[in-house]
């Protein structure tokens, strides 16, 4: 059974326009991904997972996210899924 990580993901994968940045953000922190205020810079926030340091995601502070945003995270999800996370 999905969870809602993965239910959120599906509805993103579907229509990757116009999803507000706390959706992003709470999907990332369900899959496991770390805000790194220290890296980031200005209007721009690095989430790193937790387990795996080379999946990261620099994140803008627009709203909504842009589409490349969006699939940047879906592709990070399924790397995840291929290492088992």
């Amino acid at each position: 059974m999905p969870g809602k990580a993965d239910k959120k993901l599906e509805q993103m994968r579907q229509h990757p326009r116009n999803w507000a940045r706390r959706d992003v953000v709470r999907v990332l922190r369900w899959k496991g991904f770390i805000e790194d205020t220290e890296r980031g810079r200005g209007s721009h926030v690095m989430f790193y997972h937790k387990e795996f340091e080379d999946l990261d995601l620099f994140l803008p502070s627009d709203d909504p996210v842009a589409i490349y945003v969006v699939k940047q995270l879906l592709a990070l999800a399924e790397e995840l899924r291929k290492r088992g996370a």
